[in-house]
């Protein structure tokens, strides 16, 4: 769990949202990696290498702490579902992001899309308080998609395509690559 500079607090503390520790009109959100498994091999990704802590236990977060993650979310009053894993292979994305939005916490994630369904899509498109999902393909080209993530770009596509289909209005929904010297012209077409 990492608190950033994303958003604003202000005027939380009347609301009884402020908890301790935290400074008056301070930009914070929280941003979370609910799990540190995931389905690609992304070769710029540290979970890939094993660079990062994340990598050395793979699994979802407890749930003793994911209770800490809602705590800090109403107080910064919004959560960035972010990070090296994939959300969606957490067994318990859905109830743990429905928590979020009851606890009216504004929620922002990423998803690499290649497991995301029809029925996935209209689950996270029913979340009141999300507002932003942005889907990570690094190239329209599936030959350098599966070079650089290892895995296969029709998936992400199809789960692109859900969520656009879900999509509860046009911002709702992105697209975002990482620039690199070998998808610099597949991007630019």
């Amino acid at each position: 769990m990492v608190l950033t500079g994303l958003g604003r607090t202000q005027g939380r503390r009347e609301n009884g949202l402020m908890g301790p520790g935290l400074i008056d009109d301070c930009p914070m959100a929280v941003q979370v990696e609910m799990t540190s498994r995931c389905n690609l091999r992304c070769q710029m990704c540290p979970l890939t290498s094993r660079a990062t802590l994340s990598s050395e236990y793979i699994a979802a977060m407890p749930e003793a702490v994911w209770e800490r993650v809602v705590e800090a979310g109403r107080a910064a009053g919004q959560a960035i579902i972010s990070g090296y894993g994939e959300p969606l292979l957490d067994p318990d994305w859905l109830s743990r992001l429905r928590a979020l939005d009851e606890a009216g916490i504004n929620i922002g994630m990423t998803t690499n899309g290649t497991l995301v369904t029809a029925e996935r899509a209209a689950a996270l498109a029913s979340l009141k308080h999300l507002f932003h999902v942005n889907v990570s393909i690094d190239s329209p080209d599936a030959v350098e998609y599966r070079a650089i993530r290892g895995g296969e770009l029709k998936l992400a596509l199809r789960g692109l395509g859900y969520l656009a289909t879900a999509a509860p209005r046009p911002d709702w929904l992105a697209v975002s690559s990482v620039l690199m010297e070998r998808n610099v012209a597949s991007l630019a077409q």
